[in-house]
């Protein structure tokens, strides 16, 4: 409550969200990809790290199942009328 928010990210491109522990030395900080980023946050306790894990984690499952429902659609073949 205390932290001011210092960016956004757009979850609709997230791709993964692992934890950010091994790659920032910082305990209870998840990392969060992008195409373009890698953003980390932080929190104070396992119990609140672990809820926003179990949180955002939905977002690279539903990105990924979004991207194969997407298919290519072929134009129109013009028919003769006769």
């Amino acid at each position: 409550p205390t932290t001011l928010p210092q960016g956004t990210i757009n979850m609709n491109q997230c791709t993964d969200v692992v934890d950010g522990e091994g790659r920032t030395g910082q305990k209870f900080s998840l990392c969060i990809l992008t195409p373009e980023k890698e953003h980390f946050i932080r929190a104070e306790t396992k119990e609140i790290i672990s809820g926003w894990l179990e949180m955002l984690t939905v977002y690279p499952r539903t990105n990924k199942q979004n991207q194969k429902k997407k298919r290519k659609v072929e134009p129109p073949t013009p028919q003769d009328p006769a």
